[in-house]
């Protein structure tokens, strides 16, 4: 059974846009409901904008089981044509989905609860295709590995793309693919550590400055984590703005909507607490206010379009919390 609390207001540690003018601003309050699922072993994928938010859960030894946390406080598996176990790895916000069968690693996509295989179009069809990136118009983005490692795009129609990698690094995750068809994501060096970011442009990859991409919108707005902190790119070629993380030693964002509101976490005092960058408001929002302070983990990462946030809690009694925005 879901257990349902009011939040206290939300603490407000700073500012990070202007434009309020003297205009009253309200802060946004929630309703926070325990999803009644352990956090261990959860990876959320996306946010959908009818409220419903996608992720996987595994046990130990176990495959992962695909899941759709619906708006209601019901969990819904998500399985295959032939009722298999699904291995989620990208949605898109009107509730597309990829991935890939846990039985044989066959490609799948799919919207709502159901995946059917798709088509690459390769030729010759040798390598192992993980489809890791869908829009809302259904163009699918992820790697191809045969001999090579090579990021591929499959338009709605049409011939799918293989691109050419930059000399010197490999694509190993596509993060997301705008509405204008531009796949973003995570390439590493051969010949040291770390992530850089890339993007598809023409035929060929652009690697650009190191950090990590975690969410990409449809019209190509992204957030990241770079050796700086956490930040934000009003597109693939922006420049990188910086989130503030007032009194905080760290910080990590892991997602964006489409109004440009931000969530992720940060620390203080010892203490990681999930926290809110709100796009109306311009405030940076301590979520934590109503959770016990019993020092556990918790992170902010997914929001929908309307709002409504999941955070995990991790150590003690492990658990998924949905705020549902009021």
């Amino acid at each position: 059974m879901s257990m349902i609390r009011k939040f206290a207001p939300a603490l407000v540690l700073a500012v990070f846009v202007a434009g309020c003018g003297g205009n009253s601003i309200k802060l946004p309050s929630f309703t926070a409901v325990n999803l009644g699922r352990p956090s261990t072993g959860f990876t959320v994928v996306g946010g959908a904008a009818n409220g419903d938010f996608y992720g996987r859960e595994s046990a130990s030894g176990l495959p992962f089981e695909a899941l759709i946390y619906r708006a209601n406080g019901t969990v819904t598996p998500i399985v295959g044509s032939d009722g298999s176990d699904i291995d989620l790895l990208g949605s898109s916000s009107n509730g597309n989905w990829v991935g890939v069968d846990a039985s044989n690693a066959a490609p799948l996509q799919g919207n709502g609860a159901t995946g059917i295989d798709f088509v690459l179009g390769l030729a010759p069809r040798g390598g192992d295709v993980f489809p890791q990136a869908i829009n809302n118009a259904g163009a699918v983005a992820g790697v191809y590995v045969d001999e090579n490692t090579r990021v591929f795009i499959k338009p709605v129609s049409g011939a799918t793309t293989l691109y050419t990698n930059v000399t010197g690094y490999i694509p190993r995750r596509v993060i997301g693919i705008t509405t204008a068809g531009v796949a973003v994501g995570i390439a590493t060096p051969t010949a040291s550590k770390g992530s850089f970011y890339f993007l598809t442009s023409g035929s060929t990859l652009i690697v650009g400055d190191p950090g990590e991409i975690v969410d990409v919108e449809d019209d190509g707005r992204i957030v990241g984590n770079d050796s700086i902190g956490p930040f934000r790119m009003n597109s693939p070629v922006g420049v990188r703005i910086r989130l503030p993380l007032p009194n905080a030693t760290t910080g990590y964002v892991y997602g964006m909507n489409n109004k440009g509101d931000m969530v992720g976490e940060f620390v203080v005092g010892g203490v990681t607490k999930p926290c809110l960058w709100d796009s109306n408001t311009g405030a940076f929002l301590d979520l934590s206010g109503n959770f016990p302070a019993d020092g556990n983990y918790r992170s902010a990462r997914a929001i929908t379009n309307s709002g409504d946030i999941l955070v995990v809690r991790e150590g003690g009694s492990s658990q998924l919390l949905r705020l549902n925005r009021l």
